[in-house]
């Protein structure tokens, strides 16, 4: 869609056009008088903003909110322009470094005040944000926790249970059950979540990571700026404390109730608030990225782009693509653009024939969304480019720290290998390796009857998507839930045949041809995991009795599962269940440590089963 420009001639902007377009220091000096005029509260409502949590410009005694600054700026320097509140504008440093440029002082309040701790008796809430995750971009920008049911418009603690009943059934509902329910949801997200407790948001946009965060205020009810047209006017103000944390990083029985269904629900796991936040204590989530390069364009590119670095602080490089095909998704490229604007430290890290870790300023997709003056002059104009990322900071690395220290954003706790610094994807969406994220795999007990051998001679598990009546299996979906990196036991025919450790994540894939048992060969789920098998079996007898209630599932006193968790068939079916998570360093779930431990030393020996060659799969 075409915007317009200050002067008011149509331009074809993109979204992210504002990123490149100046905004003089007179434009912000006149947004200050605008601020100072009046009530600053109606002020910042007005423009759709609100008081800000972390970074304050000073200016002659005076304390303004950066990002409703800079925004109130913008509009004044292209008062034709649909307002940047609109475009992607976010807080913290991609705003405050513009700020910086015009000589203003910035403040951060948030390092300036002690780090936020819950109260004594603290507890620990599950807050979704929209039925499909669709309000988590507002729930982090704005550092609050939400629920929906906007139709009603303002309540707040003067509203009773009774009347919130009486609005939904005036909504169509007429399932007292129902009423009963989501009346509950709303009465308890005014009145029982308190500032001090402990929030867990479990991602629908990025599946198997969750978000936790402490109640800093009193409920609030706003439909005015970021929060206009969506289904998300009852907040409540969050410190975000670990923003996309793998779900490897919390204990298993924390974990199951991120599955419980509903807008919120209490945790009443024993010491879920400790647990929950040590979950995000020592935690480098940040993903950063590996750009490729090659001598076909010069073997001066590197040069090129450092001598422009020098010359103007930054410099923008560009990936080799379409802007109507990105090189990357929209979820990684707004992931990137939240870290920058929370000032969190993102690399970019150059491979090829010389390598490099950058230091990443900003992100855009679009040329036209770019400082033509920061691109060096060897670009071809007629070249397309998919992705563009603004660097500084150029430093030289050796290729080996690379695979060293990084690993894949999919595959936690898996080195980043040659083969990904070699092949045709680029850039490649990496994490720094060595955090807590890295030391833990899961271990995951697999029953598999008669498929054993043929699953072990492939090198895979599979499981189907659907039974022969249409219904699915939960059991089969946990496959999806593995992760490079974790370890499986095998059983089949009353003992532990093999353990085994899952090197790729899951993927859509029909049943593999040579795959046993009596399944059809619709889709399904695939896992490649490398077997060691024991010479010497581990007969379920050998575990003892005591290890199994201390592990819980997926043991009983009778057998190896729960109806309530796994399933297990004497002929075919293919049951997953956890086993427990395991931490290397300092296990929570001896038993499982215990089991590994002895399922490893039943033999002198572990034979490694390698996938028959000519399988197509």
């Amino acid at each position: 869609m075409a915007e317009t420009s200050g002067s008011g001639d149509s331009t074809a902007t993109t979204p992210d056009g504002w990123r490149s377009k100046p905004v003089s220091r007179d434009s912000v000096l006149a947004a200050m008088a605008e601020l100072d005029r009046g009530d600053r509260d109606d002020a910042l409502a007005r423009h759709g903003f609100r008081h800000a949590r972390d970074y304050v410009v000073l200016h002659d005694g005076g304390q303004y909110d950066s990002k409703a600054l800079y925004g109130i700026a913008y509009g004044i320097e292209y008062p034709g322009e649909v307002p940047i509140r609109e475009r992607g504008l976010s807080g913290g440093r991609s705003v405050t470094r513009k700020l910086e440029a015009l000589g203003f002082e910035i403040k951060s309040l948030r390092a300036a005040s002690s780090p936020p701790a819950p109260r004594s008796n603290a507890r620990a809430w599950i807050i979704r944000a929209g039925r499909d995750g669709e309000d988590e971009d507002v729930a982090r920008h704005e550092s609050v926790a939400l629920i929906g049911w906007s139709e009603f418009g303002r309540i707040g603690p003067e509203t009773s249970r009774d009347e919130l009943k009486e609005m939904l059934r005036n909504t169509g509902e007429d399932r007292e059950r129902s009423i009963d329910a989501q009346a509950s949801s709303i009465y308890r997200f005014i009145h029982d979540v308190a500032e001090g407790d402990v929030v867990v948001l479990p991602l629908q946009s990025q599946r198997h990571h969750a978000s936790v965060g402490i109640v800093r205020g009193p409920f609030e009810y706003r439909n005015d700026g970021p929060f206009e047209g969506r289904d998300a006017h009852y907040h409540r103000p969050v410190d975000w404390l670990g923003w996309a944390l793998p779900y490897e990083r919390f204990e298993q029985d924390l974990r199951d109730g991120f599955g419980v269904p509903g807008t919120l629900s209490e945790i009443h796991k024993d010491d879920a608030v400790r647990r929950l936040l040590a979950a995000t204590e020592s935690v480098d989530e940040a993903i950063h990225l590996v750009v490729k390069w090659s001598m076909q364009y010069g073997a001066n590119t590197v040069d090129e782009h450092r001598k422009a670095a020098d010359e103007e602080g930054e410099v923008w490089w560009g990936l080799i693509g379409s802007a109507e095909r990105p090189k990357l998704a929209s979820k990684w490229v707004e992931m990137i653009r939240s870290q920058l604007a929370d000032d969190t430290s993102t690399h970019v890290y150059i491979s090829g024939p010389t390598c490099w870790s950058t230091e990443l300023v900003d992100i855009a997709i679009a040329r036209d969304d770019v400082e033509s003056e920061l691109i060096p002059s060897y670009y071809p104009a007629e070249l397309e480019h998919g992705l563009w990322v603004k660097l500084t900071s150029f430093e030289s690395i050796d290729r080996s720290w690379l695979t060293e220290h990084l690993e894949l954003a999919s595959s936690p706790g898996k080195p980043l290998s040659d083969g990904a610094l070699s092949n045709q994807t680029n850039p490649l969406i990496v994490r720094r390796g060595g955090t807590q994220t890295g030391q833990t795999r899961r271990v995951w007990w697999v029953c598999q009857g008669i498929t054993y051998n043929s699953a072990r001679d492939l090198g895979v598990l599979w499981a189907p998507k659907t039974a022969k009546d249409g219904s699915g299996r939960a059991f089969w979906r946990a496959l999806e839930d593995t992760r490079a990196g974790d370890l499986v036991l095998h059983y089949a025919e009353g003992q532990i045949r093999a353990v085994s450790a899952i090197t790729d994540e899951a993927i859509d894939a029909p049943r593999p041809d040579g795959l046993g048992g009596e399944w059809g060969d619709g889709d399904g789920w695939l896992v490649r995991t490398e077997y060691r098998e024991l010479s010497d079996p581990l007969v379920l007898s050998a575990i003892p009795e005591e290890w199994r209630i201390a592990e819980g599932r997926p043991f009983t006193k009778q057998g190896p599962s729960s109806r309530a968790t796994s399933f297990r068939s004497p002929t075919h079916s293919l049951t997953i269940s956890p086993s427990g998570s395991h931490s290397w360093a300092s296990s929570q779930r001896p038993a499982t440590a215990k089991l590994v431990r002895l399922s490893r030393m039943s033999s002198l020996r572990l034979r490694r089963w390698r996938p028959r060659s000519g399988r197509s799969i």
